[in-house]
């Protein structure tokens, strides 16, 4: 390389060094305003979540008929985040609600279970999700798909899974005789 060649790229490097302390600038500037808002979030976090039963998941139902309490927890949800649709979802619902919630509920509702679909708080998920500029595609399908296989799972969150085992390994093993020693089969000993 020459001479000339070599300066451009330095050119081109410093012009490129300036553009991005300007881009950390702004970017700066934007996270200041929103952490200026009245709109701020982190009381709805702090004061909510993770819902631990039933009565504090009717409580935010109530709550969510309040328009400002919508606009709290939706921007709350939208700085979850996630690497794709599955990733957001599952770390919504975990920061959302503990299992033992999410147990009582379907998509639909179906049998015991209640149908999570007509809480307010899906709707929520749903507008949060189609807020998130890389998830604005994401059909509600898509959505429903993800959020009813979650709630299949969720008998199996927190030690669940660990608990269906034992149960099952129980019911499969033979009973013991209550209260006698074990037999041993000494037909073949001479």
């Amino acid at each position: 390389m020459d001479a000339a060649t070599v300066a451009r790229f330095f050119t081109y490097f410093e012009d490129m060094k300036r553009e991005l302390a300007y881009l950390k600038k702004m970017i700066t500037q934007v996270h200041v305003a929103q952490n200026r808002t009245d709109d701020d979030h982190s009381d709805v976090e702090e004061q909510m979540f993770p819902l631990n039963d039933n009565d504090q998941l009717m409580a935010l139902e109530r709550e969510l008929n309040d328009r400002k309490m919508r606009k709290k927890v939706l921007k709350f949800l939208c700085s979850i985040g996630g690497h794709n649709l599955g990733d957001a979802l599952t770390r919504i619902f975990n920061v959302l609600m503990k299992p033992a919630i999410s147990c009582n509920y379907t998509l639909h509702g179906k049998g015991k279970k209640k149908s999570f679909k007509a809480l307010k708080l899906y709707s929520i998920i749903c507008k949060t999700i189609s807020n998130t500029k890389q998830f604005e595609s994401v059909t509600l399908k898509e959505i429903d798909m993800l959020v009813g296989k979650w709630l299949t799972g969720s008998s199996d969150r927190d030690g669940g899974r660990n608990r269906r085992r034992e149960r099952t390994a129980a019911a499969a093993a033979p009973p013991a005789a209550a209260g006698l020693p074990p037999v041993f089969d000494t037909s073949d000993v001479d």
